[in-house]
């Protein structure tokens, strides 16, 4: 029997199954491209590159886009798709080229090179940029105005204008409020609320049975007053500032021995009801304000101090005080907020001009004291390792001459 030959609807779907095939092929390839060069080539060109070649150009070449790593500088064009050996810039980076070595100071890791080159190597994927908005596109960057206050028709209850908000939308949707809280439940909403713990039995006896109209605003004052409450609501503050007792690692922890005196300082700061504005002059620039005791807002300074790095502190600030992801434009201008990579790096600017310093709370006396004692048991502790170490020496040689009397 000859051949038999396939029907021609089978023939058009295995065509289609072909097609389809190879698209998605191509489209999981541009994928892993783009993911490759967002995790192994971006973040080297930034930590790198971009400070003189960025918006600076030095030599005339930017390293920012695909278009400026194509155009190249005054020598030329840096990269050649598909042949990273006569790259420009892989000759830089592994420094055979005669004249040209990058970075001027330092060397790339052997995988950060090892991923430019596969980078290169594989066509010099760029994934495309979204163009940064304008800052009057998002409702954050537009300039305050005072809302109008929404019409409500169930006005039997007072209520605050932030109630009447929130009535306005339920009577949009068609709901209604549920009835009122009873005492038992209002007390413990209230605690956990303000203090993080539930009330005690007593506590909630002493509230449910108070018949006077103002017990539910002294229940609240009690609750405000109590040093739980910079407990409960200090800590969302230190989650916002990165706050932790030391640096953990995958081998080691390294404690911050005075970090606790950040948490404390935040912790008081809330029971305190420090105004805001100084809250956050405080942990940016505690040092330089007048206070009384002079220590009072030192302490603030740990906001910046517990980072690891400048980096870290540029993002952080954004963040915390700005609610802008500015760390995205370490490497590239921002896709979705108005920050160049020129904000970022001037921010940067500042951070690195910072310095470290301790702030003493004991006397000067005290202080010079701690360091001589502090001196003679490390002399001590020296002089101890330096004799362990010698004459552990001199006895391993002892019994090294030894050994061959052994039997």
């Amino acid at each position: 029997m000859g051949p038999q030959r396939l029907p021609s609807r089978w023939l058009t779907w295995a065509r289609a199954f072909l097609v389809c095939g190879a698209t998605l092929a191509q489209q999981s390839f541009a994928q892993q491209s783009s993911d490759f060069f967002e995790k192994h080539v971006r973040p080297v060109l930034a930590d790198n590159c971009f400070a003189c070649h960025g918006k600076q150009k030095m030599g005339g070449l930017q390293l920012d886009s695909r278009e400026h790593l194509m155009k190249g500088g005054l020598d030329g064009p840096v990269i050649v798709p598909g042949d990273p050996d006569n790259s420009l810039l892989v000759q830089a980076i592994r420094k055979t080229h005669q004249r040209i070595k990058m970075p001027p100071q330092g060397t790339l890791s052997d995988e950060e090179v090892k991923n430019l080159v596969a980078w290169v190597k594989s066509g010099a994927v760029w994934p495309e940029s979204v163009a940064v908005p304008k800052q009057d596109d998002f409702w954050a960057f537009q300039p305050v105005r005072k809302p109008s206050i929404p019409q409500i028709s169930d006005t039997s209850r007072e209520l605050t204008n932030v109630d009447r908000f929130i009535r306005a939308r339920l009577e949009a949707k068609g709901l209604k409020p549920v009835r009122r809280a009873d005492k038992r439940a209002l007390i413990r909403r209230a605690t956990f609320d303000l203090i993080g713990l539930p009330p005690t039995p007593d506590e909630v006896e002493t509230f449910v049975n108070d018949p006077s109209p103002n017990a539910f605003a002294k229940l609240v004052d009690r609750l405000l007053a109590s040093p739980h409450y910079g407990e409960r609501w200090g800590r969302y503050w230190l989650d916002l500032a990165r706050y932790s007792d030391g640096q953990l690692g995958a081998s080691k922890d390294t404690p911050f021995p005075n970090a606790y005196r950040y948490r404390d300082w935040v912790i008081q700061a809330f029971n305190d009801d420090m105004p805001y504005d100084l809250f956050v002059k405080a942990q940016i620039a505690g040092d330089l304000i007048q206070s009384d005791p002079p220590e009072k807002l030192l302490p603030g300074l740990g906001f910046y101090a517990l980072g690891p790095d400048e980096d870290d502190r540029v993002d952080v600030t954004g963040q915390v005080f700005l609610g802008l992801t500015v760390g995205c434009a370490r490497c590239h201008d921002h896709k979705y907020d108005p920050i160049p990579t020129k904000d970022f790096y001037s921010l940067l600017g500042v951070f690195k001009s910072t310095d470290k310093h301790e702030f003493p709370l004991a006397s000067e006396a005290i202080v010079e004291a701690h360091k001589r004692q502090k001196k003679l048991i490390e002399d001590q502790k020296n002089a101890i390792d330096d004799f362990v170490e010698k004459h552990s020496t001199e006895l391993s040689e002892l019994l090294a001459a030894k050994t061959s009397q052994l039997k």
